[in-house]
């Protein structure tokens, strides 16, 4: 990996009608628009190894997080993501901060976005969703709970009991 910090513009595009917004002040990035983010193959990302993104506030209107789009924001906290995505797609929060995130019921589709998350202690997903679940322990399942998908790797439990419905990790 690069070992240049990427400088954020204050405002940018990042998908064919999503634009962003960011205030280095606060260190909080919008993302506001229609439709879905670009896919990106890591140091691409307009928002690559940025070391002064603490938030990301996705708006109502954004279908999917683009691949690798936060690649390597090591500074990257907080993560609200909409009702209305569809996708989270591989690589999305891949090296980032995050220490939980919360997964709304529209999610049909994720791929490995949560890769070197070694702050993340709890993936939640809303109970509604008809692909995806999690158990009281944060950990990330499909729907029927026969799939551990991602346990999170800044869980420090000393064990975890695996759910007899438990066919593939």
């Amino acid at each position: 990996r690069a070992s240049a910090v990427n400088e954020l513009a204050p405002t940018g595009q990042c998908g064919d009608n999503v634009y962003w917004n960011y205030d280095s002040t606060t260190g909080e990035l919008v993302i506001s628009g229609t439709g879905p983010m670009w896919d990106y193959q890591g140091i691409s990302s307009p928002f690559y190894n940025n070391i002064s993104i603490e938030s990301v506030f996705i708006e109502t209107g954004i279908t999917t997080i683009g691949a690798f789009v936060f690649y390597y924001c090591e500074k990257l906290k907080n993560v609200i993501i909409p009702n209305g995505v569809i996708s989270i797609n591989k690589g999305a929060f891949w090296g980032t901060g995050i220490i939980y995130i919360t997964i709304p019921d529209s999610v049909s589709t994720i791929e490995d976005s949560f890769d070197c998350c070694y702050e993340l202690t709890s993936i939640t997903v809303n109970k509604n969703n008809k692909n995806y679940s999690s158990d009281s322990s944060g950990v990330l399942f499909n729907k029927e709970k026969t799939t551990i998908i991602k346990y999170p790797a800044g869980k420090n439990n000393k064990s975890y009991s695996i759910p007899d419905s438990v066919i593939t990790i």
